[in-house]
């Protein structure tokens, strides 16, 4: 797992599924949608606060600001 900030600001988040369990995440950007990739394809749009994402074991998922 790995982020970066910038200017106080976090600009991505990433996570590699070790054992394919739920992941629940804190949303780092309130009030923002969050874009979702799957194994570098783009998977979909989470929004809240808080998320729950169904992983796959060895799946990498990356996580930043949607635009």
């Amino acid at each position: 797992m790995g982020s970066e900030l910038k200017g106080g600001e976090v600009q991505y988040v990433w996570v590699l599924s070790e054992k394919g369990r739920d992941l629940t995440l804190v949303n780092p950007w309130p009030d923002q949608d969050v874009s979702l990739k799957r194994d570098g394809k783009p998977a979909e749009t989470l929004s809240g606060e808080r998320f729950t994402i169904e992983t796959t074991p060895g799946e990498r998922l990356m996580l930043r600001p949607a635009t």
